[in-house]
């Protein structure tokens, strides 16, 4: 793996990252050798990362992409369309509620519609 990542020219820090997700793969999987595996290993790692690890969505992906590219680029292995595999769903951090403010800023920006203010 190190082999192939240093003839890509990839920086130290990725090769760094690449090892540490591959290490925590095969570990995860009591120290299989990847080839043994299947993409439902994969996705019980992935689901780890989710449900106890609590990573987030990007986290994820990367580990998706580097046992991805383990397995086409070092290892030599078709592993299938893992697009199945890349359900994460990102969201931004949206406040659920606006202040009484922030309802007026909004409100006056639009164009046709009059604002009454609610009142008990």
């Amino acid at each position: 793996m190190r082999i192939e990542i240093q003839r890509r020219k990839y920086s130290p820090r990725t090769e760094k990252i690449y090892l540490y997700w591959v290490r925590q793969y095969i570990y995860f999987h009591n120290k299989q050798h990847p080839a043994k595996l299947s993409p439902e290993h994969i996705n019980q790692f992935l689901t780890h990362l989710t449900s106890v690890k609590h990573a987030s969505g990007s986290t994820q992906s990367q580990a998706l992409n580097v046992i991805a590219f383990l397995y086409k680029q070092v290892l030599q292995i078709d592993m299938g369309d893992l697009d199945f595999l890349r359900n994460v769903r990102r969201f931004k951090n949206i406040p659920t509620v606006l202040s009484m403010d922030e309802i007026r800023a909004l409100l006056s920006q639009m164009k046709g519609m009059t604002f009454e203010p609610y009142r008990n």
